[in-house]
């Protein structure tokens, strides 16, 4: 009898990521790659999929919703994001971050230097200036992630997004071809 209780409460409208069981190995290794990478800077660190995650850069469900796997990839492995900016102090440090509410006694950011990142307020008085930061790498990209481990990664965001269990193959993310397919 346990083991139709799942099989219920799916039915009933309850997605099987909410009883910690997710419906194939590669959901479970796009789960566990979102959120405790061994490869570096886990995606969850900064990012939300569904109800897991740090909300500093961009909910990733969204995104999942809307782009091609391949799409994703790309955007996984860009060299320069929009977002990040290079805040340099008058003590001569600087730091990547993102920028939450620029007022006129302080910047609310989130400090990219520290991991995972720290929100924190800092005091106009201390920013010398704040510009583009074009060095800054992404974590994805620094990770060198296989075709099959992002493939996984971007399996377990479409699920997020859609609850659809669609298994993502790797030629589907890799960026070196032109495959597009949806």
């Amino acid at each position: 009898m346990t083991r139709l209780i799942p099989a219920v409460l799916f039915l009933g409208g309850i997605p099987a990521a909410e009883l910690n069981q997710l419906p194939s190995d590669q959901l479970n290794r796009g789960q566990t790659l979102f959120e405790n990478s061994p490869k570096g800077i886990a995606c969850a660190r900064c990012h939300t999929a569904g109800k897991a995650g740090n909300p500093v850069g961009p909910d990733l469900k969204a995104l999942a919703a809307r782009m091609s796997p391949h799409d994703i990839a790309a955007l996984m492995l860009a060299r320069v994001k929009k977002h990040v900016q290079r805040v340099d102090l008058h003590d001569k440090t600087s730091l990547p971050a993102v920028l939450i509410h620029m007022g006129s006694d302080a910047t609310e950011l989130w400090d990219l230097s520290k991991t995972p990142p720290l929100r924190r307020a800092v005091s106009s008085t201390e920013i010398a200036s704040i510009r583009p930061f074009p060095d800054w790498e992404h974590p994805p990209r620094e990770a060198a992630y296989s075709l099959d481990e992002l493939a996984s990664i971007i399996a377990y965001l479409k699920y997020t997004a859609t609850a659809a269990v669609k298994p993502v193959r790797a030629a589907e993310v890799d960026i070196r071809t032109r495959s597009r397919s949806r």
